[in-house]
This record gives structure tokens, sequence and C-alpha cells, in this order.
């Protein structure tokens, strides 16, 4: 049947590859009726490395550089209308 308002949800896919040295690909969904959505890396200690806007709504993934972090452990977070709909973790190997 039809796809009712409320039923489809954001969601954040695993990033790939990972763990990654030049950068990674992240595959996410937002539906239509967002009106905001960003993507966030964070550094295990808290840091924001990364924040970006994402403006393709529906099934979308990003590719994020590399260049701008050091090797280690990170999380990566989607937030949807100031929400957070999940966080993943992802490694960056030298």
């Amino acid at each position: 049947g039809a796809v009712q308002p409320g039923e489809v949800k954001a969601r954040l896919g695993q990033n790939h590859p990972n763990p990654f040295t030049r950068s990674t690909t992240i595959p996410y969904y937002v539906p239509e009726t967002s009106i905001s959505a960003q993507l966030k890396i964070y550094s295990l200690n808290g840091q924001e490395v990364y924040s970006t806007e994402l403006m393709q709504r529906g099934e979308g993934q990003i590719e994020v550089p590399a260049q701008t972090m050091s090797a280690g452990n990170y999380i990566y977070q989607l937030l949807v209308d100031g929400q957070t709909v999940d966080n993943k973790k992802m490694l960056l190997s030298d």
C-alpha cells in the first residue's frame, strides 16, 4: 500500500570503506518533509571535526575527505530538524 506520513524515518548508514584512508562515503536517508539535516563527525573526545548541511532529501550519500582529520576512531552523527537520528563509528587509518 501507500506509505503513510510518519512511517519513513531518517536513517544513517555505515560508512564505506571502513576503515578508510583518503575519503569515505556515508549513506543516509532524509525524509522529504525535513526542514534541515546535518552530518557531523566527532573525535572520541567530543570535538567536532566536520560538519555539513545535507541538501538532498530521500536516499543520499556524502563523500567525506580525510584530509582535515588524523588517524583514529570517530563518531558520525545524523541530525534532522535539530534532533539526533543516529550515531555510528568509523575508523580512519594512516
